[in-house]
């Protein structure tokens, strides 16, 4: 799996603090109040994990955030593509692919 640089350079740094799932996407909470939302083609694994976000890994359907003690949260998304969005805690978009 490759990183994901630009996501990676968004991210970094934020902590997660919370994870909601449905059956069609997940959004995964940060401390400083932004939010990621990811389009989902089945259930995330170790969706409760929470820690910092060190970087972000894609290849395909798969997207995973690695954390600052070394466990993930493993997304698989039903296109490589157009299937994750970030906003601010002001709700300004900072990321959509």
């Amino acid at each position: 799996m490759t990183l994901n640089q630009k996501l990676t350079r968004v991210i970094r740094g934020r902590s997660v603090v919370d994870v909601t799932t449905d059956a069609t996407q997940s959004v995964v909470h940060f401390d400083d109040g932004s939010r990621m939302t990811v389009k989902l083609a089945g259930p995330p694994v170790a969706p409760n994990r929470r820690g910092t976000v060190t970087s972000v890994r894609q290849s395909g359907t798969s997207l995973d955030l690695d954390l600052g003690d070394g466990s993930t949260i493993a997304f698989t998304t039903p296109d490589p593509m157009a299937s994750v969005m970030v906003r601010a805690a002001d709700q300004s978009l900072e990321y959509a692919d």
